[in-house]
């Protein structure tokens, strides 16, 4: 029984215990393992945010995120009904956490976008008295296709969908197929000013998509993002200008 060795004249399988060795045994049960061996435990799960770095707080460039406890916000409907979910208001038991991406740790990846769910575990170290660490395990799936919302947002300096002698050079933001504005609002923002990777015709003018119309995109080795086609259009009289 984990935490035996700490109960005064416990002996398993007793009939009777004094009050104080219950106590005893209640207490043991309750402290995290740790101090003087392998003896870390889990500790209760919980769901999170990634969000930005807190106060004054680094941004992680490695493995390691930002992530405050989120919370059902439906005010309406049944168990069947699809939860809305935000963070919990910013107060000192829900604060954020350093949490460690365990399907990045070996790589030192760092590929969530902020407003992404994940499933914090809450960890206890060897030290004594163990302190807490959180962890989550959130893989990305290198090479795969997947559908994204596209908007158009730049480029800054001479636009153009292209015409007669020069090529398109729109860019766009992407983000998951619940997000409701190019910013990610409702959804995750997978990233910004992307050209797509899928070849544009030299020349010609396209009908770019724009308001959160299909593309898609997928993530490298290294979890960076890239849209490969934005669902652009060639207009049969490219030649206009």
């Amino acid at each position: 029984m984990a935490g035996a060795s700490h109960i005064p004249r416990f002996r398993p399988g007793a009939m009777s215990l004094k009050a104080d060795h219950l106590n005893a045994i209640l207490d043991a049960i309750k402290t995290p393992g740790g101090g003087d061996g392998p003896g870390s435990v889990i500790g209760e799960s919980w769901w999170g945010i990634v969000v930005v770095a807190p106060g004054e707080a680094e941004e992680y460039t490695d493995a390691r995120y930002w992530v405050q406890p989120m919370h059902c916000t439906n005010t309406t409907g049944d168990e069947t009904s699809q939860p809305t979910i935000d963070v919990i208001d910013d107060t000192p038991i829900y604060d954020a956490v350093t949490a460690s991406n365990l399907a990045e740790v070996a790589a030192s990846t760092h590929s969530l976008p902020v407003g992404f769910p994940v499933l914090v575990t809450t960890l206890y170290d060897e030290q004594g008295p163990p302190v807490a660490r959180y962890a989550f395990c959130e893989a990305v799936a290198v090479g795969k296709m997947f559908a994204v919302l596209v908007w158009l947002d730049g480029p800054a300096v001479a636009p153009t969908d292209g015409n007669a002698s020069d090529t398109c050079n729109r860019t766009y933001a992407a983000c998951s197929l619940s997000a409701t504005a190019a910013d990610g609002t409702g959804g995750v923002l997978y990233g910004e000013d992307l050209t797509p990777e899928r070849r544009r015709p030299i020349p010609g003018k396209l009908i770019c998509s724009d308001g959160g119309e299909p593309g898609v995109g997928y993530y490298d080795e290294s979890s960076v993002f890239h849209l490969w086609d934005a669902n652009e259009q060639f207009r049969m009289w490219g030649c206009d200008s």
